[in-house]
């Protein structure tokens, strides 16, 4: 995908001729067209970089040491995808010292330069591609440094844990935010169109309310108060504002500093 940018190196089975291990490296100039393949909208991605090697079976495709860029950031990977049963299974290792969220879907988003004083619109339409994960089961593991997800604003040391059986998923994350700390929990029932019913719950501590206003380019308020967060909500939809639109549930969100 993307012209002569892109080469591959196929080794084959000696007897059938079949191809057993391989190495991609270059770029994809049509990512979309890429994502197509996975059933995975990727429309507005920026060229990716791509430094693959693995292996074919008759039944599973395998990673080894493998990696893409985008913007020039790394993101390290390794895993299997393996179609041999009655459901396919993934199994994906992630990790990467920094995400730029903005960098992988531009499309979302207008450079902070040209609209500097623009609305907070921290989770305008950003997918969460939930029909990839139906009728498929997956294991997701993430270790991420840094995880920028809107203007400054990052979750640190990021690690997340994601299940998938049966359109049901099971999702954990541990994280830094603000100098504090973020747990989360969620349990999610993956509709045949994409469409997601979400339990989620979440514990914060620690989290400064100046450094995350500043994070997020919001100087109406800055304080140096630590704030603690408690909440079990449900929440419904296709993408990360429909989400964020329909959640209902306690939250609770206090501090017992001093700022």
């Amino acid at each position: 995908v993307g012209g002569d940018a892109l080469i591959a190196n196929v080794a084959l089975e000696g007897t059938s001729k079949a191809p057993i291990d391989f190495i991609v490296k270059g770029e994809i100039q049509n990512v979309a067209d890429f994502g197509n393949l996975f059933n995975l909208n990727l429309k507005n991605w920026p060229d990716v970089a791509v430094n693959i090697a693995g292996g074919f079976d008759r039944q599973k495709i395998t990673l080894r040491k493998s990696s893409i860029a985008i913007d020039g950031k790394n993101i390290d990977l390794a895993g299997e995808y393996n179609w041999g049963g009655v459901v396919p299974n993934i199994n994906l290792n992630v990790s990467a010292d920094d995400i730029v969220l903005a960098d992988m879907f531009p499309g979302l988003y207008v450079h902070k330069k040209s609209k500097p004083k623009r609305k907070l619109n921290v989770f305008k339409d950003v997918p969460l591609f939930g029909e990839f994960f139906v009728g498929r089961n997956i294991n997701v593991t993430a270790d991420i440094k840094r995880f920028v997800v809107y203007r400054d604003f990052s979750i640190d040391d990021l690690k997340l844990r994601v299940g998938v059986n049966n359109d049901v998923a099971r999702i954990d994350l541990m994280s830094s935010v603000a100098g504090g700390t973020l747990n989360i929990g969620a349990d999610v029932d993956i509709a045949p169109d994409g469409n997601m019913d979400v339990i989620f719950a979440a514990d914060g501590k620690n989290i400064t309310v100046g450094e995350l206003l500043s994070q997020l380019k919001v100087p109406d308020l800055i304080s140096d108060l630590p704030m603690n967060l408690e909440m079990y909500v449900r929440a419904n939809g296709a993408n990360l504002s429909e989400l964020m639109q329909t959640i209902t549930g306690p939250v609770r969100v206090y501090s017992d500093g001093v700022g």
